[in-house]
Protein backbone atom coordinates (compact mmCIF):
# COMPACT_ATOMS: atom_id res chain seq x y z
CA UNK A 1 0.00 0.00 0.00
CA UNK A 2 1.14 3.53 -0.65
CA UNK A 3 -0.10 6.17 1.73
CA UNK A 4 0.76 9.80 1.18
CA UNK A 5 0.03 12.47 3.70
CA UNK A 6 0.42 15.93 2.30
CA UNK A 7 0.92 18.47 5.04
CA UNK A 8 1.80 22.11 4.51
CA UNK A 9 3.32 21.55 1.09
CA UNK A 10 5.22 18.33 1.77
CA UNK A 11 4.42 14.78 0.71
CA UNK A 12 5.14 11.73 2.84
CA UNK A 13 4.79 8.23 1.41
CA UNK A 14 4.42 4.96 3.30
CA UNK A 15 4.67 1.57 1.57
CA UNK A 16 3.27 -1.68 2.94
CA UNK A 17 3.13 -4.99 1.11
CA UNK A 18 1.02 -8.05 1.77
CA UNK A 19 2.53 -11.51 2.43
CA UNK A 20 2.93 -12.22 -1.30
CA UNK A 21 5.03 -9.10 -1.78
CA UNK A 22 2.28 -7.50 -3.86
CA UNK A 23 0.48 -4.35 -2.84
CA UNK A 24 -3.27 -5.09 -2.95
CA UNK A 25 -5.54 -2.66 -4.82
CA UNK A 26 -7.27 -0.57 -2.20
CA UNK A 27 -9.48 2.44 -2.70
CA UNK A 28 -7.73 5.79 -2.34
CA UNK A 29 -9.45 8.67 -0.58
CA UNK A 30 -8.07 12.19 -0.91
CA UNK A 31 -9.04 14.13 2.22
CA UNK A 32 -9.09 17.93 2.37
CA UNK A 33 -9.72 19.14 5.93
CA UNK A 34 -8.26 22.25 7.55
CA UNK A 35 -8.76 21.18 11.19
CA UNK A 36 -5.74 19.04 12.23
CA UNK A 37 -7.55 17.00 14.90
CA UNK A 38 -10.48 16.20 12.64
CA UNK A 39 -8.13 15.35 9.76
CA UNK A 40 -6.11 12.99 11.98
CA UNK A 41 -9.26 11.25 13.24
CA UNK A 42 -10.66 10.80 9.73
CA UNK A 43 -7.34 9.41 8.48
CA UNK A 44 -7.22 6.91 11.35
CA UNK A 45 -10.82 5.77 10.82
CA UNK A 46 -10.45 5.36 7.06
CA UNK A 47 -7.10 3.58 7.26
CA UNK A 48 -8.56 1.13 9.81
CA UNK A 49 -11.42 0.55 7.37
CA UNK A 50 -8.87 -0.48 4.72
CA UNK A 51 -8.59 2.68 2.64
CA UNK A 52 -5.45 4.40 1.44
CA UNK A 53 -5.65 8.03 2.55
CA UNK A 54 -3.89 11.04 1.09
CA UNK A 55 -4.59 14.25 2.95
CA UNK A 56 -3.89 17.92 3.09
CA UNK A 57 -5.11 21.00 4.91
CA UNK A 58 -4.60 23.11 1.77
CA UNK A 59 -7.27 23.06 -0.97
CA UNK A 60 -4.88 24.70 -3.43
CA UNK A 61 -2.38 21.87 -2.95
CA UNK A 62 -5.22 19.35 -3.33
CA UNK A 63 -6.13 20.97 -6.64
CA UNK A 64 -2.57 20.55 -7.87
CA UNK A 65 -2.08 16.96 -6.67
CA UNK A 66 -5.45 15.58 -7.79
CA UNK A 67 -5.10 17.30 -11.18
CA UNK A 68 -1.69 15.70 -11.70
CA UNK A 69 -2.89 12.19 -10.77
CA UNK A 70 -6.63 12.05 -11.45
CA UNK A 71 -6.80 8.27 -11.91
CA UNK A 72 -5.04 7.64 -8.60
CA UNK A 73 -7.91 9.07 -6.54
CA UNK A 74 -11.12 7.10 -6.06
CA UNK A 75 -12.92 9.69 -3.93
CA UNK A 76 -12.38 13.28 -2.83
CA UNK A 77 -13.56 13.81 0.75
CA UNK A 78 -13.60 17.53 1.45
CA UNK A 79 -14.82 19.95 4.04
CA UNK A 80 -17.24 22.57 2.71
CA UNK A 81 -15.86 25.61 4.55
CA UNK A 82 -12.08 26.16 4.68
CA UNK A 83 -9.96 29.32 4.95
CA UNK A 84 -8.26 29.39 1.53
CA UNK A 85 -11.00 27.95 -0.67
CA UNK A 86 -14.41 26.38 -0.14
CA UNK A 87 -14.98 22.72 -0.90
CA UNK A 88 -17.49 23.52 -3.69
CA UNK A 89 -14.97 25.90 -5.31
CA UNK A 90 -12.32 23.17 -5.14
CA UNK A 91 -14.69 20.62 -6.68
CA UNK A 92 -15.74 22.96 -9.51
CA UNK A 93 -12.08 23.57 -10.37
CA UNK A 94 -11.21 19.87 -10.19
CA UNK A 95 -14.19 18.82 -12.31
CA UNK A 96 -12.94 21.02 -15.14
CA UNK A 97 -9.96 18.64 -15.25
CA UNK A 98 -11.54 15.45 -13.86
CA UNK A 99 -15.24 15.52 -14.83
CA UNK A 100 -16.15 12.15 -13.29
CA UNK A 101 -14.48 12.81 -9.92
CA UNK A 102 -16.44 11.25 -7.05
CA UNK A 103 -16.93 13.64 -4.15
CA UNK A 104 -18.22 13.43 -0.59
CA UNK A 105 -18.64 16.76 1.17
CA UNK A 106 -18.64 17.12 4.94
CA UNK A 107 -19.72 20.11 6.96
CA UNK A 108 -20.80 21.21 10.39
CA UNK A 109 -22.41 24.37 9.03
CA UNK A 110 -25.68 25.06 7.25
CA UNK A 111 -24.96 25.66 3.58
CA UNK A 112 -25.78 28.64 1.45
CA UNK A 113 -27.67 28.41 -1.84
CA UNK A 114 -24.50 27.96 -3.95
CA UNK A 115 -23.33 25.11 -1.73
CA UNK A 116 -26.74 23.44 -1.66
CA UNK A 117 -26.97 23.63 -5.46
CA UNK A 118 -23.60 21.91 -5.88
CA UNK A 119 -24.49 19.37 -3.22
CA UNK A 120 -27.47 18.19 -5.23
CA UNK A 121 -24.96 16.23 -7.29
CA UNK A 122 -22.76 15.06 -4.41
CA UNK A 123 -23.58 13.68 -0.97
CA UNK A 124 -23.00 15.59 2.24
CA UNK A 125 -21.92 14.07 5.56
CA UNK A 126 -22.94 16.33 8.42
CA UNK A 127 -20.50 16.92 11.27
CA UNK A 128 -20.27 15.72 13.91
CA UNK A 129 -20.35 12.10 12.82
CA UNK A 130 -19.25 8.81 14.34
CA UNK A 131 -16.69 6.53 12.64
CA UNK A 132 -19.37 4.12 11.40
CA UNK A 133 -21.23 6.97 9.67
CA UNK A 134 -18.02 8.12 7.99
CA UNK A 135 -17.15 4.68 6.67
CA UNK A 136 -20.72 4.07 5.47
CA UNK A 137 -20.83 7.45 3.70
CA UNK A 138 -17.52 6.73 1.95
CA UNK A 139 -18.71 3.27 0.85
CA UNK A 140 -21.99 4.79 -0.40
CA UNK A 141 -20.15 7.49 -2.35
CA UNK A 142 -17.81 4.93 -3.92
CA UNK A 143 -20.82 2.75 -4.74
CA UNK A 144 -22.15 5.48 -7.03
CA UNK A 145 -19.33 4.71 -9.48
CA UNK A 146 -19.70 0.96 -9.03
CA UNK A 147 -23.45 1.17 -9.71
CA UNK A 148 -24.28 0.07 -6.17
CA UNK A 149 -26.80 1.99 -4.11
CA UNK A 150 -27.68 1.52 -0.49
Amino acid sequence: MVCRRIEMGSVQEHHDEDQTGQAPRRRTIFLVEDEPQIRALIIRVLERAGFVVQSTDDPELALSVVSEEPGAIDLLLTDVLMPKMTGPTLVRALRQRVPDLLVLFMSGYAGDLETETLLLRDPLLRKPFVPKQLVEAVHDALGRRDGVSS
